[in-house]
C-alpha cells in the first residue's frame, strides 16, 4: 500500500456546522491512492503540544487534494479548528484497510451518526459508480451539528435525516429512523454500510442478526501510532480474538465486532 509522508498545504477550513469543520489539504499522492475508509494521520501543531498525531477519517478526494471533517472536542480538534489557508500541516496516509465496495448491491444503505459521516461521502461517490440504489441516513444531535446531508443529496442519492432534539427530519435516533423505513421499504436485503458511536453500532448490530443483513463498519476509535505498533485501539471480535483498528480496520464486519463484550 502507498503511503504518504509529508508536508500538505492546507486550502480551506471552513466551519460547515456547530463547532464542526470541513478541512481541505492538497496532495496528489493521497488523492490518488486513497480508498473509502481509510484515514490519515495528522500532525496539528509544529511543536510537541500535543505530542500524537490525530487521525481523521478521509471525507472525500478530488484530482489533486483531499478532505476531512472534524468536530472540535479538545486541544487538538481546538488547535486544527483555528489553521488557516495557505498552512502546512504534516500528514500520513493513507493508512488502515477501508471499504469492501464490491458488496454494493441493489439496495444499498449508507448509514451516519455525527462524525461518523466523515468516511461516508467518499463511499457514496464510490458506490454510485456501481448503483443508483443507494438510501442515506444521517443523524445528529440537532439541526446545527447535521453535516453531510448536503453532500450526499448532491450525488442523487435520496437521503433521510434524524435529529434527536427534533430540530430537522425525524426526531429520535438515526438507528430507529432506518428501521422505520426498512420496515416500510422492505429493505431487508439491503447492503449496510455505517459509521457512528459505539452504541449506534451496538444497536445496528442486533437489528441486522434479526434481518440477515450484511454490513461494514468504520469505528471510531482513539489511534495513537495508526500503523498497529503501540497496541492502544484492539477491539475484540466476537471470535474472541483483537484486532488494531488503525492496520486491520478501521472497517471491519458488523456481525464480527463484539460490541456487547
Amino acid at each position: 500500500m502507498s503511503r504518504f509522508l509529508g508536508p500538505c498545504k492546507v486550502m480551506r477550513n471552513d466551519e460547515i456546522g456547530e463547532s464542526v469543520y470541513l478541512m481541505e489539504l492538497e496532495s496528489k499522492e493521497i488523492a490518488s491512492s486513497a480508498e473509502p475508509g481509510q484515514f490519515v494521520h495528522l500532525r496539528v501543531s509544529s511543536t510537541y503540544d500535543p505530542l500524537l498525531r490525530r487521525p481523521f477519517s478521509i471525507h472525500d478526494t478530488s484530482e489533486k487534494s483531499f478532505k476531512i471533517v472534524y468536530d472540535v472536542v479538545g486541544k487538538g480538534s481546538r488547535m486544527l479548528s483555528e489553521t488557516k489557508p495557505g498552512a502546512v500541516m504534516d500528514v500520513l496516509g493513507p493508512l488502515g484497510s477501508g471499504f469492501e465496495i464490491a458488496e454494493a448491491k441493489a439496495e444499498t444503505c449508507v448509514i451516519a451518526g455525527g462524525m461518523g459521516i466523515a468516511p461516508l461521502v467518499f463511499l457514496a461517490r464510490r458506490l454510485k459508480e456501481r448503483t443508483d440504489r443507494i438510501i442515506g441516513f444521517v443523524g445528529a444531535r440537532s439541526k446545527s451539528k447535521l453535516v453531510g446531508d448536503a453532500a450526499l443529496r448532491s450525488l442523487g442519492i435520496e437521503v433521510f435525516t434524524a435529529t434527536e432534539d427534533g430540530s430537522v427530519g425525524f426526531s429520535g435516533l438515526v438507528t430507529e429512523l432506518f428501521e422505520k423505513v426498512v420496515e416500510r421499504r422492505d429493505l431487508k436485503g439491503c447492503a449496510l454500510f455505517a459509521c457512528g458511536p459505539k452504541e449506534m453500532l451496538r444497536a445496528l448490530a442486533r437489528m441486522t442478526v434479526r434481518r440477515s443483513m450484511n454490513g461494514q463498519v468504520s469505528l471510531e476509535e482513539f489511534m495513537a501510532c495508526g500503523v498497529g505498533a503501540c497496541l492502544g485501539c484492539a477491539v475484540k471480535l466476537r471470535s474472541g480474538e483483537y484486532r488494531m483498528t488503525c492496520r486491520d480496520g478501521p472497517v471491519f464486519r458488523l456481525d464480527e465486532v463484539a460490541f456487547d463484550g
